[in-house]
């Protein structure tokens, strides 16, 4: 039986303070001039079999590589090791994309509102945010030119842990 890395399925927790917290630090940068973001150059170096080095610069004006700068500082503060931060990057990743596929659905369970102070946000809630934070991947989806099966967040689940975990906060 093939081995999955644990990161691609969801098996690494995070911890809902934690994803809310980047979550609200993206929302902040949408709403920062480009040229307030953090413009140092970022890459990483690829070593060919024949020796050379390529090296790949990540885009300062892209927000998912902001995040990801964020993020992997955030992380490294906390001392946390290498392969749990790949996890978290890729579950915030995960989290972001589920976000904008299911809105409309997340919108009709009243799991995400619009913020009524800022036009361009939306106010996510904690359940939802704590069913995202821990969850496995269970859900598939096709992605890529030959539309291969990628784990995910299942839609279904997620909704009825945060209704289950919204029901155990109360009003």
């Amino acid at each position: 039986m093939e081995q999955i890395d644990p990161m691609l399925t969801g098996e690494i927790p995070w911890s809902a303070d934690e994803l809310g917290a980047v979550l609200d630090h993206a929302v902040s940068l949408h709403h920062t001039p480009h040229d307030d973001w953090n413009r140092q150059e970022k890459g990483v170096n690829l070593l060919n079999d024949d020796g050379s080095v390529d090296r790949i610069r990540f885009n300062p004006d892209m927000i998912e590589n902001q995040m990801m700068d964020y993020l992997i500082s955030r992380l490294r503060k906390q001392g946390v090791s290498q392969p749990v931060m790949m996890s978290h990057g890729w579950r915030f990743m995960e989290t972001m994309a589920f976000l904008n596929e299911h809105s409309k659905r997340l919108r009709q369970e009243a799991l995400i509102v619009d913020d009524p102070d800022d036009a361009d946000a939306l106010m996510i809630s904690e359940s939802l945010i704590a069913a995202l934070a821990t969850a496995r991947y269970d859900g598939v989806k096709l992605q890529g030119p030959k539309r291969e099966p990628v784990r995910t967040f299942h839609l279904e689940r997620i909704i009825e842990e945060a209704r289950r975990l919204g029901a155990e906060e109360g009003p």
